[in-house]
């Protein structure tokens, strides 16, 4: 069946704030239909388009009654197993005797307590019965009878707040009227997650052995306690192998899925399951950050991406991830040098060896480069410009607002595979330059006059703080012109200061004189756009700030901002206020009269931004694609747009 246009579904990762360490969470389906709308297991309309939240009547899929906004109730939570015991719930530890994790001795239960040993669960002096109790809640049983009714041996059915964590979706095969369908997704309790895509049933749930030390917290959920509690709060990423090509995954045919996934805040390393037998997953490998090849490694909020190189005369699948978070980023307020997170790793996407990597001077990395001060949170953006089939260039921001891009020569041996270097510098030493990128950067292709270029969209803004208001944040939109090889200087040798820009080699846009300015002054704007690497757009509102990655269509920019605004309820934290960006990529004009006033192409500046009904902090930009036509969806919200003919990256899932 054609992919690209038959799925419809929609599936949230939902969560509810606490002040106690452990949040509620869930995953819930919904149907987005080709008008823009979401839509619940009855055919009625799911959202609220005056709220931007889920309607009270609102029932999700799965869910025996109407779910609404309550998130405990329904979804994927919902449809696990009655009978505790038969709950498919796994670790990993070093020492385990296999990798099959239904083994006997990777099972989380108490019949494997003298391998789940008191000390990883952080105490080895608790008495047995406490921590025979522990296995039994982190499985889910209630052992504290939390839903009130007695009992202390039925199933709590929970999932914990997948705060970050976006559900993967994986196509195992089928046909159009029975897809055969999995949703990956972490979770804040620890978890991986891999729930069928239709029925909401759990195939297996995965807490690797690190991460059995948070239990006592989370079960005990001390409201005194404020330190956050994190887990498995990373987004999942595939490797699908369909080797005969016939729309199945089958382990039999040489088939296999392969998901990995960081931890963000959880803690430093990364972990990879062959899922290709969902009834029989296996440990495939884990990276574990600050030791061994990876000292330099960092919180593992990067995430990875899987593609293709050749090393010397060896194809290599491989996974591209930046060296991660320091979390001193939380706290310093002016441009900070780090010292963990500033790299680059190019890895084998079948062992978790590293093949190649970038870091500072004095690292011992094959690239070491002097620029290389600040870590590096954000997943890279990798493309293939010549067409080959192999990754040649890859693109990342830093946490001292450096734009990177990294030249891979494929064939080469490892000493000479990759150059690299900063091609933007939009930060500085002033507080209200502490600029920050913590989202993958958005490349695209497009024209201005008979030139093609490479365009390059990224926004600045401090995740950690986001009711900061001393940074002046941006909208930063490069173009380049020359991308099929790296920068040489006139010696051959490559270097890329010739194409380092600065805010000051942009064309800054924010006033759209482009657009509404009198003659002269269109004139000029646009003669100054010709002569500039691009453009930017002051986020001119105190506080307002990029917190996520943007999404291009067909010469068209969907960027999400946030500004920190005061509560109107004194007994309420404030919420902010969420806007969605859309412009033109090529000079940042306004496409859609969105205030409606005047005529549809009286546009002018304030039409380059709609508000959102979202609360907190807006997600992503998604596009999708139903019935053949293409939608725009901001986590709930979402909008029809031009719809464009041809190939497309399509995503499956929705935060």
């Amino acid at each position: 069946f054609n992919r690209l246009n038959h799925l419809d579904s929609l599936y949230f990762s939902v969560f509810q704030p606490d002040v106690a360490p452990r949040w509620n969470g869930n995953l819930k389906r919904y149907r987005l239909g080709s008008d823009g709308k979401i839509y619940d297991v009855n055919d009625n309309e799911a959202t609220d388009s005056s709220t931007g939240f889920f309607r009270n009547s609102a029932q999700s899929w799965w869910s025996p009654v109407a779910d609404g906004p309550n998130v405990a109730l329904g979804g994927a939570a919902s449809k696990q197993p009655d009978n505790n015991a038969s709950r498919k719930v796994y670790t990993y530890y070093s020492g385990s005797s296999t990798k099959d994790l239904t083994a006997s001795v990777n099972a989380v239960s108490v019949a494997n307590k003298a391998n789940l040993t008191k000390a990883m669960f952080g105490d080895a002096t608790m008495a047995d019965s406490e921590h025979e109790k522990l296995i039994n809640w982190t499985r889910g049983l209630d052992v504290n009878d939390e839903n009130r009714n007695g009992l202390t041996t039925d199933a709590r059915k929970f999932i914990a707040d997948p705060l970050h964590s976006v559900p993967h979706l994986v196509i195992y095969g089928g046909d159009a009227t029975s897809p055969d369908t999995t949703v990956f997704f972490g979770d804040n309790q620890g978890y991986i997650h891999a729930v069928d895509g239709e029925t909401g049933e759990s195939y297996f749930s995965f807490i690797p052995s690190e991460l059995l030390g948070n239990q006592s917290v989370l079960m005990e959920n001390d409201k005194t306690i404020t330190q956050r509690v994190y887990g498995m709060d990373g987004s999942i990423v595939s490797w699908q192998n369909d080797s005969n090509n016939d729309g199945t995954i089958n382990a039999t045919d040489g088939d296999h899925l392969y998901i990995y996934s960081g931890m963000r805040r959880g803690g430093r390393n990364y972990y990879a399951l062959d899922a290709t037998t969902r009834n029989q997953p296996r440990m495939l490998w884990s990276i574990q950050g600050g030791t061994g090849s990876y000292t330099e490694l960092g919180e593992t909020w990067s995430k990875p991406v899987k593609t293709k190189v050749k090393i010397h005369n060896s194809i290599k699948d491989v996974l591209i991830f930046a060296g991660g978070y320091d979390s001193q980023q939380d706290t310093v307020l002016t441009r900070t040098e780090d010292t963990v997170g500033r790299a680059l790793y190019i890895v084998d996407a079948e062992t978790g060896a590293r093949l190649w990597w970038a870091g500072p001077v004095g690292s011992g990395a094959d690239l070491e480069l002097a620029d290389m001060k600040y870590s590096m949170p954000a997943a890279p953006k990798a493309i293939d410009v010549t067409g080959d089939g192999w990754t040649n260039q890859v693109y990342v921001g830093d946490m001292g607002g450096q734009v990177w891009r990294f030249d891979i020569f494929n064939g080469l041996r490892t000493e000479n595979l990759v150059t690299g270097g900063v091609v933007a510098d939009f930060g500085g030493g002033a507080a209200a330059d502490n600029r920050r990128f913590y989202h993958s950067p958005d490349l695209f292709g497009f024209k201005m006059g008979a030139s093609r270029y490479l365009g390059l969209v990224i926004g600045s803004g401090w995740q950690a703080h986001p009711l900061d208001t001393a940074i002046e944040d941006r909208i930063y939109m490069l173009r380049m012109a020359d991308v099929t090889e790296p920068p040489y200087d006139a010696d051959g040798n490559v270097d890329y200061s010739l194409i380092k820009v600065s805010e000051s080699d942009l064309f800054d846009t924010t006033d759209n004189l482009i657009e509404e300015g009198n003659e002269a002054q269109r004139t000029q704007a646009q003669s100054d756009l010709a002569a500039a690497s691009g453009w930017y757009i002051r986020l001119t509102r105190a506080g307002e700030k990029v917190l996520s990655s943007s999404q291009t269509v067909n010469g068209q920019l969907f960027i999400a901002t946030y500004e920190p605004t005061a509560s109107t309820n004194a007994c309420l934290p404030a919420a902010g206020k969420a806007r969605l960006y859309h412009v033109y990529v090529a000079d940042g004009t306004a496409v859609v009269n969105y205030d409606q006033i005047g005529s549809d192409d009286e546009l002018t500046k304030e039409d380059r931004e709609v508000d959102l009904k979202t609360v907190g902090l807006p997600p992503d930009p998604q596009r999708m694609r139903v019935d053949g036509l293409d939608i725009i969806c901001v986590g709930a919200e979402c909008r029809p747009i031009d719809t464009v003919t041809g190939v497309l990256e399509t995503y499956w899932y929705e935060e």
